[in-house]
Formats: C-alpha cells, sequence, structure tokens
C-alpha cells in the first residue's frame, strides 16, 4: 500500500507528495488514489469521515507537491487562488535535446487543444476553434550528459498536459513519456514532478512556500 508523506499540514489545508502513477482522484473502484489517501490519514488520526477537497490535480504518472483542503472556506479559497493563477508553480523536468537549452528563462507560448476522444492534446493554430493559449518559462539547471537536460519550469497556464506537450514541440521531450516522448525511450518513469509550491494560506493569508525534497 502507498504510504502518505506529508509536507505541510494544519486545520485547513495540508500537502503531500504524491507519488508517481498514483491518481489525484480515480472513477476505478477499489482504486487507490490521493484522495482516499489523505482521508485514510485523517481517519487514522481519529477524525471520523473527514473532509476533504481536490484544489488542483497532478497527471498520473507525474510526482509532486499536491494540495488538499480540509474545510469548506479551504477549499473555495485555494481553489481561487489556483485557478486566477496566485499561486506559484514550479516544476523540473529531464528532457532529451540535441543542443543544451538556455541557462537563461525561455518562454514557449502555444495554442493546445485537447482531443474529442482520448486522454491527448495537440498543438494547434491560434484562433482554432476550442483551442487554448498555454503559456510557461523554462531554463536548464543541469547537463546530465547523453543529451540529457534537467529543466527548471515555472507554469503560467495550466493546460492539459502541458509541459509535456510543449516541451515536446518545442523538440525537448520529457524522459519516459509514453504519450508525447522520444521514439525507442525505454525510461520506466516520466521525469516530471511539481517541485515548488507557494499559494496565501485560506485563513492566515501567510506565503506557504514548499519543495519536493
Amino acid at each position: 500500500m502507498t504510504r502518505l508523506e506529508t509536507v505541510f499540514e494544519d486545520d485547513d489545508v495540508i500537502v503531500v507528495k504524491k507519488p508517481a502513477g498514483v491518481a489525484t482522484e480515480s472513477r476505478r473502484i477499489g482504486e487507490m488514489d490521493m484522495i482516499s489517501l489523505v482521508k485514510n490519514h485523517l481517519a487514522m488520526k481519529g477524525q471520523s469521515n473527514p473532509y476533504v477537497a481536490m484544489v488542483h490535480r497532478l497527471d498520473q504518472p507525474v510526482e509532486g507537491l499536491l494540495v488538499f483542503a480540509k474545510t469548506k472556506s479551504a477549499a473555495a479559497a485555494l481553489s481561487k487562488q489556483m485557478g486566477e493563477a496566485f499561486a506559484h508553480k514550479e516544476y523540473t523536468a529531464v528532457v532529451y535535446s540535441d543542443s543544451e537549452p538556455s541557462s537563461e528563462p525561455v518562454t514557449l507560448v502555444d495554442w493546445l487543444l485537447k482531443e474529442p476522444k482520448g486522454n491527448s492534446s495537440k498543438v494547434v493554430s491560434e484562433g482554432m476553434k476550442g483551442a487554448k493559449r498555454a503559456e510557461l518559462e523554462y531554463r536548464c539547471e543541469e547537463a546530465l550528459g547523453d543529451g540529457k537536460y534537467r529543466l527548471r519550469i515555472k507554469l503560467i497556464t495550466g493546460r492539459h498536459h502541458q509541459i509535456r506537450l510543449q516541451l515536446s514541440h518545442a523538440h525537448m521531450p520529457i524522459v519516459g513519456d509514453r504519450k508525447y516522448g522520444k521514439s525507442g525511450d525505454t525510461a520506466r518513469k516520466l521525469e516530471l514532478c511539481a517541485s515548488h509550491l507557494e499559494f496565501k494560506h485560506p485563513k492566515s493569508g501567510e506565503k506557504i512556500a514548499l519543495d519536493f525534497v
């Protein structure tokens, strides 16, 4: 059974480490997901029928920091922050690239369209019906050898599979990405992590800054 790792917790908020491969929320009966793990964690602390609300999500193959609200008022405040990009989110990714990416910040802007069938999206032309603007900023943190580089990514918008798709479109596919990645990649794990998160506490207004370590 997956063990829950907490990074921050008080009466209103709990921030946990989501392992790669575990869904944030699952529709499959009997499949463990992060919401269930958090509820079990609170129940073991003596809370009967605990309230847990998801305020943002991570794709199942992605690991990293995940925030849940423990009250309805906290859920409303945190959801507003996440939806309006008040929260600051950064990711790290290991990518393949034929040349070393810039160590200075580079902005990528694309228009993404979610496919009507299947869990995927694609880059399309601006103005196409249903397309949404996607923006992120990246910089290279480290050259790892064998054409691999570690990037630090600041997410400006939050679109379906945005980081994976935009980096692939920029010829920097993420290591281990089965959907948008490099042909013939045999890596077993998607090298993408929600590594840093900042938000205002829903009650006190205090800035909370956390890292995935």
